[in-house]
C-alpha cells in the first residue's frame, strides 16, 4: 500500500480497514520495518520517508528497538546547567532546548535552577478579605 499511497494506508486505518488486509500484517514484519529505519538518521527522517513503516513499527510497539533514530546525547549536570543560564524560565529551557530540558527534567535538576523558580505572592489576610 505505501508504494500507491500514503494517504491511503492513513483513511485504512482511521476507518479500522487495516484488520481485513490479512496480507497486509505479513508483508510488514518487523524485518521490513527495521530495514527500512536503518535507511534514515532519525525519527522526522523515518517519518517522512517511510510513514507507513513508521506508523507500523509504532502500532507494534517496535520503535524503542530502533535507538539510532532517537537523540543519543548523553547530557551532563554541568552541560544543562550551562543551558538553563541562557533562559528565563523552564518553558523557555523547553522551547529552546527542548532534548537537554528532557535530560534536565528526568534526572530532577529542574529545582536546581533557582532562577527558574515562580516567585508566588503572599497573600494578606485582607487583600484576601477584599477579592472574596
Amino acid at each position: 500500500m505505501q508504494k500507491y499511497s500514503n494517504s491511503a494506508y492513513i483513511f485504512a486505518k482511521k476507518n479500522n480497514w487495516l484488520k481485513d488486509y490479512v496480507w497486509f500484517k505479513c508483508i510488514w514484519s518487523y524485518s521490513k520495518c527495521l530495514k527500512m529505519a536503518k535507511n534514515v538518521n532519525n525519527i522526522t527522517e523515518f517519518i517522512e520517508k517511510y510513514r507507513i513503516a513508521y506508523e507500523i513499527s509504532k502500532e507494534n510497539n517496535w520503535l524503542k528497538s530502533y535507538i539510532w533514530l532517537f537523540n543519543q546525547k548523553h547530557w551532563t549536570y554541568e552541560e544543562c546547567f550551562e543551558i538553563a543560564k541562557q533562559c528565563e524560565s523552564r518553558g523557555d529551557m523547553q522551547k529552546r532546548f527542548r532534548n537537554a530540558y528532557d535530560a534536565a527534567k528526568h534526572h530532577n535538576w529542574l529545582n536546581n535552577y533557582t532562577w527558574f523558580i515562580i516567585k508566588r505572592k503572599k497573600w494578606t489576610y485582607e487583600e484576601c478579605y477584599e477579592i472574596a
